[in-house]
């Protein structure tokens, strides 16, 4: 009997901690925007801190207005802040292919905000840059270009 009172309690200790637990941290989202206010923009995502960094994808794929392709990529995250509900992301481009867009520089910054939902919230907003050197850390610049369509969701 004293056997199975230490092991509920136990079992209870460790419920009670777990529901106490804050929510996981992390950003994902489907996403379409016009990128410099011209360029129709898609963007997929997951991303979320790690003990040794981040882990997560993005693709973006953007076209000129006439559906040409402008630029695509694919990259993997390395780092990752989130604040409130604002979730700011960078890393290494793995795979780039370029229509008009000739800037071929390997690394990104992204921010999203996410504002909530229904018809009454702001829209959810994006600023994305792409350079040549790595970024020092995860600030990213204001999150300026409003999502038209698609869901992004800044978890925890």
């Amino acid at each position: 009997m004293k056997k199975v009172a230490i092991l509920t309690g136990l079992v209870m200790a460790l419920g009670a901690s777990t529901a106490l637990a804050a929510p996981a941290q992390k950003a994902t989202g489907g996403i379409h925007f016009l990128s410099a206010g011209t360029f129709p923009t898609h963007v997929a995502f997951n991303a979320q801190p790690t003990d040794d960094g981040a882990k997560g994808q993005v693709e973006l794929r953007g076209t000129e207005p006439d559906g040409s392709l402008w630029q695509r990529f694919h990259g993997i995250v390395d780092c990752y802040d989130q604040v409130g509900s604002t979730a700011m992301m960078t890393g290494e481009v793995t795979q780039l292919e370029l229509g008009t867009n000739t800037n071929q520089a390997m690394y990104f910054q992204i921010r999203v905000t996410d504002n909530g939902e229904g018809k009454n919230a702001a829209p959810d907003t994006i600023n994305f840059v792409r350079r040549a050197t790595p970024f020092s850390s995860c600030e990213a610049t204001l999150a300026t270009q409003p999502v038209v369509g698609g869901n992004l969701k800044v978890h925890g």
